[in-house]
């Protein structure tokens, strides 16, 4: 059995510092509702008194962090946003135990949502500084992906020029079969066929290539071709 410390500072209504071995928290409310904030993070909770039913929310911490990765459903919010509610509460409170007559714990309060609200300020700045590197790193990497691209197309097109002149290196790139059209010239425009219906005749040999299968059977593109060269072609 471990040694266990914990103690409770009444600070005004509902106001209350809470020491342990865990660390300092605080946490105010009362019967039914209760809000708290500790090293694990800042959380509420709200009961109906008398029935066992209860409803626990936390804003953030690695307490949050903790129960997600055991599988049990948290709300996480961004370091700015956790912050500005939780200053916003903190203030709230604080307000209230002034007007109650607790001023000494009430001006805590507030001087503690101060110091959150500075908080939330500089998290949103490195929030902002973070999505602005983010930002142009994506930019950076679209232009340097655009350039390979580029410099590919311009590669293919020197190498088809190279090999089968300007004029049908234009009408390759088109993407358009033609009669005439040569067997190589057909798989640099249309690429490699999905399948190749193939009939030996006694003078030639007929080949139906065929492109973009839509079902069994079933393809938008079939192109003839006899001994090599095309002869005609389908195209829905």
């Amino acid at each position: 059995m471990g040694f266990r410390f914990r103690r409770v500072i009444k600070l005004g209504k509902g106001l209350h510092l809470n020491v342990s071995k865990s660390g300092v928290s605080w946490s105010a409310g009362g019967r039914g509702a209760t809000f708290n904030v500790g090293p694990r993070g800042a959380s509420t909770t709200l009961s109906i008194p008398g029935t066992g039913l209860s409803y626990r929310r936390t804003f953030a911490g690695s307490h949050a962090r903790g129960k997600s990765a055991r599988g049990i459903a948290t709300t996480s919010l961004p370091p700015g946003t956790a912050l500005g509610c939780l200053g916003a509460f903190v203030v709230l409170i604080g307000m209230i135990l002034v007007l109650s007559g607790a001023f000494a714990g009430g001006m805590g309060l507030v001087a503690l949502a101060i110091l959150l609200f500075v908080l939330q300020t500089q998290a949103s700045k490195r929030s902002a500084a973070s999505r602005a590197v983010e930002e142009e790193r994506m930019h950076q990497l679209a232009a340097l992906l655009f350039l390979l691209q580029a410099r590919a197309e311009a590669e293919r097109r020197a190498n088809l020029t190279a090999r089968f002149g300007a004029e049908t290196c234009s009408r390759i790139l088109a993407r358009q079969p033609w009669i005439g059209q040569t067997q190589e010239q057909l798989r640099e425009a249309l690429g490699k066929p999905v399948d190749i219906d193939e009939k030996v005749l006694k003078t030639k040999r007929r080949e139906v290539w065929k492109y973009d299968q839509t079902g069994t059977n079933r393809f938008n593109t079939r192109v003839t071709l006899e001994n090599g060269i095309v002869t005609g072609w389908d195209r829905k």
